[in-house]
């Protein structure tokens, strides 16, 4: 008796040092993520400066190298050695993948085999400093407030199934009262939970899947690289991706496969590039076919490039294959006709960009009042399993 009341003592303290602990370590990763993200916007208006301008790109990099530290500052000084040793921008940066965007990296392979390498690094930068970042940060921390909230949650609730509940049926076994029905299920619940509780990993792996299948669907975003173009160079970032690659790969190749319109964005952006600067259609395509990070798309990019060599019009070809839709394919097929392709490109990769934010608004609320809603929901049914039959004992000794 007395174990169980210092644990009854005890285990809020735990608990409060537990959801501090959560909050502070989501705290630094957050911190060194958001650094790890402004280097890469810095490398890449870095690069995008040289190259606009005509200057030294190897000795731009060793200069932000000498003002960096730890691996970064060697991987600055072996990226800017290579590039004075010949080596072409798309190899440097595929080689160093780490040290820029996702969509720098694009930028450069349209832009290097188009002769648009200018345009396509401003509208990479254009796209990024787009980006919605209070979005982005506020969909981060509901899913982090979630939970922290449903760690505490389920710590309580392990607690009473555990401690509270057995204690609780054997004392009203002992005065021989009928439980109420949803007194009961909860019992049952608890034994269940109590009994197998080894099973508890098993169920998380396969919601951690599903949950994040759901929010790439809903959102169009946490798409994963093909495992050809991961960052493989550290093995802090290979543990991870593998991990990753084994839980949450083959859900998030379907969800890409499901949904080709998250790359729509990019394709229109780029080719926007390309039309204004009056390069084949055809050799973007080729070039995104080959250096899109998601394998579904790529595989996709590369049937629309057959089907143009065929004779076949572009835009159909992009329909056909769940980029665009036939609307959209229709209204990009008048403004080619009509000369104002650019501009139609350029819009369309925007409104792409729009829709995808109106989506995470609206999935980031819908969680949140899902998940408060079932919370409240389970507080309730505690609360109303663990008084029913206190209340009925007190009706019956009155």
């Amino acid at each position: 008796m007395r174990t169980f009341f210092f644990l009854l003592q005890l285990t809020p303290g735990w608990l409060i040092f537990s959801s501090i602990f959560l909050a502070s370590l989501a705290a630094v990763i957050y911190l060194i993520l958001s650094r790890k993200s402004v280097n890469r916007e810095t490398m890449l208006w870095t690069i995008a400066t040289a190259i606009k301008h005509d200057m030294p790109l190897p000795e731009l990099i060793r200069a932000q190298a000498r003002e960096s530290w730890g691996s970064r500052k060697r991987i600055l000084f072996e990226m800017a050695s290579d590039l004075s040793g010949g080596a072409s921008l798309p190899d440097v940066v595929d080689t160093y993948r780490l040290l820029i965007p996702e969509q720098g990296r694009l930028a450069i392979h349209v832009g290097s085999e188009s002769g648009t390498l200018d345009q396509s690094l401003d509208a990479a930068l254009e796209h990024l400093e787009r980006r919605p970042q209070k979005i982005i940060r506020d969909f981060q921390a509901i899913f982090f407030y979630l939970g922290c909230v449903l760690t505490a949650w389920m710590g309580i609730a392990g607690f009473v199934m555990y401690w509270i509940i057995p204690k609780f049926k054997n004392i009203f076994v002992g005065f021989g009262v009928e439980l109420p029905g949803i007194t009961i299920t909860l019992i049952n619940f608890s034994d269940f939970v109590v009994n197998y509780f080894y099973l508890i990993p098993g169920v998380v792996i396969i919601l951690l899947p599903l949950g994040a299948f759901i929010t790439s669907l809903m959102t169009g975003g946490m798409e994963i690289p093909d495992k050809a173009y991961a960052p493989l160079d550290q093995l802090l970032h290979r543990s991870i991706f593998n991990i990753d690659w084994v839980i949450t790969g083959p859900v998030m190749r379907l969800s890409v496969r499901l949904s080709p319109q998250r790359a729509s964005a990019d394709i229109l952006r780029y080719l926007g590039v390309v039309a204004q600067a009056n390069q084949p259609m055809l050799g973007a395509i080729d070039t995104l076919s080959q250096h899109h990070k998601a394998k579904d798309i790529r595989n996709k990019l590369h049937s629309v490039k057959e089907r143009l060599k065929q004779g076949g019009v572009l835009w159909e070809a992009l329909a056909a294959k769940g980029f665009l839709s036939k609307q959209k394919a229709a209204l990009l097929h008048t403004a080619e006709v009509a000369g104002d392709l650019p501009y139609a490109l350029k819009e369309k990769s925007q409104q792409f960009e729009k829709e995808h934010q109106h989506r995470m608004i609206c999935f980031m609320e819908y969680t949140r009042v899902t998940a408060i809603l079932m919370l409240c929901f389970m507080t309730g049914f505690f609360a109303i399993s663990l008084f029913m039959p206190l209340i009925q004992l007190m009706n019956d000794l009155s």
